[in-house]
């Protein structure tokens, strides 16, 4: 839960204020806790956006930024049943 409120401070934080930005960022995305796989996704991608806005190596921020594939690619998607196909002609009646 406290990353989660890191992350969220993060993400409210005006982009003149990076550097709290950042450290709000890196410790929701490195710290001992863990986050579920978007919110961890979400934490490296601010903290990536921080890097950005104080001027960070662009390979630091693709570094950064490239993060997020990870811990979302562990995770299968769920099993969810097919939509209805709305775009389907209807089908003729009978009667």
């Amino acid at each position: 839960m406290h990353a989660y409120v890191l992350l969220r401070k993060a993400q409210a934080t005006k982009h003149h204020d990076a550097a709290c930005m950042l450290d709000l960022a890196s410790t929701a995305a490195h710290d001992p806790w863990s986050l579920p796989p978007r919110a961890q996704a979400e934490a490296l991608q601010q903290e990536a956006r921080a890097l950005a806005l104080t001027g960070a190596p662009a390979d630091t921020i693709t570094r950064t930024s490239t993060k997020p594939t990870t811990p979302l690619t562990k995770h299968s998607p769920p099993n969810l049943p097919a939509a209805p196909d709305r775009c389907a002609p209807a089908a003729p009646s009978t009667g």
